[in-house]
């Protein structure tokens, strides 16, 4: 989600959700083929891996937008310190 100024016409924030990880999906192949698990009987603790996980949200792409929006306006109108609204 890109949110951009019409005042300026330049970019003032960026959300990207990402809600799968090439890692998991590996780890996850991996219990299936060669470990013979079914694919329910996977736990989260399976799905641990070595590295950065690159999931950063459970929301998917048809309600992400909204979520990323919300989370750029609070970013945008709320001082982290005080936690009220930013008077400029």
């Amino acid at each position: 989600t890109v949110v951009f100024s019409l005042v300026t016409s330049k970019v003032i924030a960026v959300k990207h959700d990402q809600i799968s990880c090439a890692k998991c999906a590996q780890r996850v192949t991996h219990l299936v083929t060669v470990d013979k698990k079914r694919a329910e009987d996977i736990t989260e603790e399976d799905l641990k891996h070595d590295g950065q996980c690159y999931i950063n949200s459970k929301h998917g792409p048809a309600v992400a937008e909204e979520y990323a929006l919300e989370s750029i306006a609070e970013y945008l109108l709320i001082d982290p310190v005080t936690k009220k609204l930013r008077p400029d």
